[in-house]
Formats: C-alpha cells, sequence, structure tokens
C-alpha cells in the first residue's frame, strides 16, 4: 500500500503543479517565462573568473572621435584617480617603457623559444621578419628576466621592480580619452600597468583599468572599476571622492579595482553545470583585500601619460597560471580589447550584473 501511495505521489504534484499554471493569467505566465530565461543568460554573466578580456572587440563599436590634445588632458587630469593600495601591496603602477627594460621579446614555435631582442622598445615588439612568415607561425610574447611564475615568489618580481625605481622615477598611470559621437557622451578611461599579479593567479604584467562616464557637457555621470574578468558601476553621486578625483581601491596582488575598502568575494573555480555553459553548479569563492593604506595622488605621487606606438600583437608576459598550472589566457596589449574600443559597453555589462 505504501508502494502504491508513492507511485501515485509524483502525478498528483504534476495535477497541481498544472492547476496552478492554468490559474494564472496569460500576463502572468509570459512574466515568468520570460523571468526564467533571464535568469539562464544572466548567470554565466555574473559568475566572475580569473581570466582575461580577449583581444579584438565584440560586435559593433559606436561611433568615436578622439577630442583635441587639451581637451583630452584637462579632462584625463580633472578624474584622475586617488588610488588606495593594500597594505601588503608590492607594486605600483609603472610605465610600458619600464617595464620593457626589465624583459625580453621572445618567440615560439612549438616547443623552442629565442630571445629577439633584450630590453625592447614599444616601436620595435612587432616583429616583421621570419617569425611572423614561418611555417608554422611563431608567436610573441615578453618574459621577465631573473624570475618566472610560478615558481619565483612575488618578492623576486618585486626586487626587479625595486630596480627600476631606483632611478625616482615616479609611478605611471595611462589616460585614454574618446568622445561617442551619436550622444556627445566622453569616456575618460585610466590603465593601471603592474609588473606582477601575484594572487589568486600569477602572471607577469597585470593591465587594469578604470572608467569615468562624462555627458555631452563634460559632466560626471557613473565610474566603471575593473576586477578580474568583470566590474563593478556606481553613480558619481554615490562614489568616494576626493573634490573631482574618484577614489580607487585597489586589492593586495590582484590589483582588481573596488569602489570600497575591505574584503570582497571572488569565484575562483566554476563546475559547470554543462559543458559549454558557464552556469556553476558548484564554485569556490576566496577574497580580495583592499585596505587602502597607500595612498597615491597624480602629480604628486604619479604622472599621466598616453598609451602611443602600435599596439603589441603578442603576450605581455610569459604565462598565467592558476593553482600553478599554465593556462590558454593571454595578457594582451590594452588596445586591442573591447574595453579599449568600446569603453562605455563596460557599463552595460556591469548594469546587467547589478540586476541580479
Amino acid at each position: 500500500m505504501p508502494a502504491a501511495a508513492d507511485d501515485r505521489r509524483p502525478s498528483r504534484v504534476l495535477r497541481r503543479a498544472l492547476h496552478w499554471w492554468r490559474a494564472r493569467s496569460r500576463r502572468t505566465r509570459l512574466g515568468l517565462i520570460l523571468g526564467a530565461a533571464t535568469v539562464a543568460v544572466m548567470i554565466p554573466i555574473a559568475t566572475t573568473q580569473l581570466d582575461f578580456e580577449s583581444a579584438g572587440a565584440s560586435g559593433d563599436v559606436p561611433a568615436q572621435s578622439t577630442p583635441d590634445l587639451k581637451t583630452r588632458l584637462e579632462l584625463a587630469r580633472r578624474y584622475a584617480p586617488v588610488l588606495r593600495l593594500d597594505s601588503k601591496e608590492l607594486f605600483v603602477p609603472i610605465s610600458a617603457v619600464q617595464y620593457l627594460a626589465a624583459t625580453d621579446l621572445m618567440s615560439v614555435v612549438g616547443r623552442l623559444k629565442s630571445v629577439l631582442l633584450r630590453s625592447p622598445l614599444l616601436d620595435g615588439l612587432n616583429r616583421d621578419d621570419d617569425c611572423l612568415t614561418a611555417e608554422p607561425a611563431c608567436s610573441l610574447f615578453l618574459d621577465v628576466r631573473g624570475a618566472n611564475p610560478p615558481l619565483s615568489r612575488p618578492s623576486a618580481y618585486g626586487k626587479i621592480q625595486r630596480g627600476l625605481m631606483r632611478l625616482g622615477v615616479k609611478p605611471v598611470v595611462y589616460a585614454h580619452v574618446t568622445q561617442y559621437e551619436d550622444a556627445g557622451d566622453y569616456a575618460v578611461q585610466y590603465w593601471f600597468l603592474y609588473l606582477y599579479n601575484y594572487r589568486l593567479n600569477d602572471h607577469e604584467s597585470d593591465w587594469e583599468q578604470i572608467t569615468i562616464h562624462l555627458d555631452k557637457d563634460k559632466q560626471p555621470i557613473e565610474a566603471f572599476y575593473s576586477s578580474h574578468a568583470s566590474g563593478q558601476k556606481r553613480l558619481w553621486s554615490a562614489m568616494e571622492k576626493v573634490g573631482t578625483h574618484p577614489v580607487d581601491y585597489a586589492a593586495r596582488g590582484s590589483h582588481a579595482n573596488y569602489f570600497t575598502r575591505g574584503s570582497h568575494p571572488v569565484t575562483i573555480l566554476c563546475t559547470p553545470l554543462r559543458k559549454r555553459l558557464n552556469v556553476c553548479v558548484k564554485k569556490r569563492t576566496v577574497l580580495d583585500f583592499a585596505s587602502g593604506t597607500r595612498v597615491l595622488h597624480s602629480g604628486r605621487d604619479y604622472r599621466i601619460r598616453e598609451l602611443i606606438g602600435p599596439a603589441f600583437v603578442g603576450g605581455w608576459g610569459s604565462g598565467n597560471y592558476v593553482a600553478g598550472k599554465k593556462t590558454k589566457d593571454v595578457v594582451s596589449d590594452p588596445r586591442l580589447r573591447p574595453a579599449w574600443d568600446d569603453p562605455l559597453s563596460r557599463f552595460d555589462r556591469a548594469r546587467l550584473i547589478a540586476k541580479l
């Protein structure tokens, strides 16, 4: 008798569910269907992974123009961030010239690696020689001399940076200013190049960015702060600022950018629901730490520069390692990323995540 009752239970539950569904109005049923579809799409977008933004813009890029030099410098200086580093941070943003001085330009064909140039210049990174026409074609990357991820300790890279800073050169933050032709809005981007990423994953060079969205009258509306493969946005009126300068809390070792000091959760492991879907059924979360103890102000503590010279088509480091294992990710040149081609597209993605 109990077994027979158990056999009937699923059909009874199903009948009740169908009765409940049929009792809903057509509008309610349509809303539930659309809501479920939205969640299915949004979960993979909201999952933060330790990977890099792929090179090349995705989709149609809105028409933009480059303001004149005076306007670019004016806006870049007006909204330059107050950068607050963690008390245990080993690195500060440096110039591309400094970084290149500590590297070798390498080529690799299969497992064969060769040194093409020591301490290359920006103009000499893209080699128009046998490397690019070889069969099979080789790839290019920059390798920091004297250390090797993930075997070398972060302190080894810290020693290299101290050597680069001995001449008294100030840290550098790169600015990129563009204006959208449709609405006239501006995007003021700041790019930070750190010598080494040593927390959560390990890789040489770490390009991070924040973007300030201005209206056509050059008044700030909101800001986007990158963190790992994603980021967050916040209205200008709700942000911590020093005058016109937004405050940016950079996490220890990972250099992810946050609007507030403290600990911030990061998903580093995602077991997908299906092989091709980034929907986590099992995940592991750790914390980013951003105490904000060390403060860098523009002009006084760091200089603003524009990133000039041709974009480098190779990798800015020797590889990315997660839990000691090398991944396929490559640290690409900022100017080859969607975030550079369409800075305000980051806000659209952050809005979707914020709705969850």
